[in-house]
């Protein structure tokens, strides 16, 4: 999936052709949301790693090049601080949110048709009525 002779450089990807891993904190209709869009998701739910340490979470999503989607502020910690490799990273922000406004923020985050640089960390923050979408 990842590697193919013919497969776009991975800086040149929109965010919705990556796969995504879906922490333990991301409610199962955002992940049938993503499946909407057609994008491959492994979601820690779903495959009973409920309790599994983020340094593994992110190890697995690198080595399958998968983008974390969390509300958990320890991935963007464990990139930047302990130097591992990473893919990318889409951080929610405030973490308890409906899942109808989560879906509502990565709609409007696949509308802009972003192609990050990898590796990214994306922060999706809702403030009332306003989303603010960085990119590092």
């Amino acid at each position: 999936m990842l590697s193919s002779p013919d497969a776009e450089p991975l800086q040149e990807r929109l965010l919705t052709e990556y796969s995504f891993l879906t922490d333990e904190n991301i409610h199962p209709h955002v992940v049938a949301m993503l499946r909407s869009h057609d994008i491959d998701v492994w979601d820690v739910k779903e495959n009973q790693h409920q309790g599994t340490s983020d340094r593994e979470l992110f190890v697995v999503a690198n080595d399958q090049g998968r983008i974390i989607l969390t509300h958990d502020s320890d991935f963007g910690a464990l990139a930047v601080a302990h130097g591992l490799a990473w893919t990318g990273i889409i951080y929610m922000r405030p973490g308890l949110q409906k899942s109808s406004v989560v879906i509502e923020n990565l709609e409007a985050l696949f509308s802009r048709q972003l192609r990050p640089h990898v590796p990214f960390i994306i922060v999706l923050e809702r403030k009332a009525d306003r989303l603010n979408i960085r990119v590092r």
